[in-house]
């Protein structure tokens, strides 16, 4: 009985926007607010794709970050545009990943948000071409703090490193140990001379593979 108030509540009265997907992003259920906001009807379309109701711009994006969520079955937050009544509204999606009964859903509580800043909107752009150009290049991107040695990396460096994106960075006194002996000073010697010069370096060095010689 409980969880049945609880199903009309979320689904019935809740005026944000909630929609449950599958795990292929198939629209499942959504909240009745929403669908009327959406479609200005109670009724949604069946057998309906969530990256219908995203704006062109973001689609690649949400349905990245969609497979990031079910891969790593984890929650993440997404800015998007979504067509309310033919307007494209900005929402911030909290997607949440449940597996009941073996089968994979995906949640979302949502919120409208203020129309992000123009540099705002460059950065979520700017992002996802970073991924797209690492993921075909087979590259990564690793900022480090001369000064501090705090560590910042691209989902791309994650995989060259064989790291779980999930957590932290390694520090970089652990990624120098992965790093042939001969060239593991030269790295630590080029992040701080970039640091004191303020001037770029091109530096190549070899990794060690299984704490094994490269």
């Amino acid at each position: 009985m409980q969880q049945e108030v609880s199903n009309f509540f979320i689904f019935k009265v809740s005026k944000q926007p909630i929609i449950l997907l599958d795990a292929q992003f198939e629209i499942l259920k959504i909240s009745s607010y929403t669908k009327n906001q959406l479609f200005g009807s109670p009724k949604a379309p069946k057998n309906l794709r969530f990256e219908y109701l995203v704006a062109d711009e973001d689609k690649k994006r949400v349905n990245r970050s969609l497979s990031e969520i079910k891969e790593n079955q984890e929650s993440a937050k997404i800015q998007l545009r979504l067509f309310y009544n033919k307007e494209l509204k900005w929402v911030e999606l909290d997607w949440q990943y449940i597996k009941k009964e073996g089968v994979v859903y995906l949640l979302e509580f949502g919120s409208f948000i203020n129309t992000p800043e123009e540099d705002e909107i460059l950065a979520l752009e700017t992002a996802e071409a970073l991924k797209d150009t690492e993921e075909i290049g087979k590259m990564g991107s690793w900022w480090v703090n001369p000064k501090t040695l705090e560590n910042h990396w691209s989902e791309g460096n994650f995989k060259i490193w064989g790291a779980d994106s999930t957590e932290a960075p390694p520090p970089v006194s652990s990624i120098l140990k992965k790093i042939h002996p001969e060239d593991a000073d030269k790295v630590l010697q080029a992040i701080r001379s970039v640091g004191s010069k303020g001037k770029s370096t091109e530096l190549n060095f070899r990794m060690r593979l299984d704490n094994k010689e490269p």
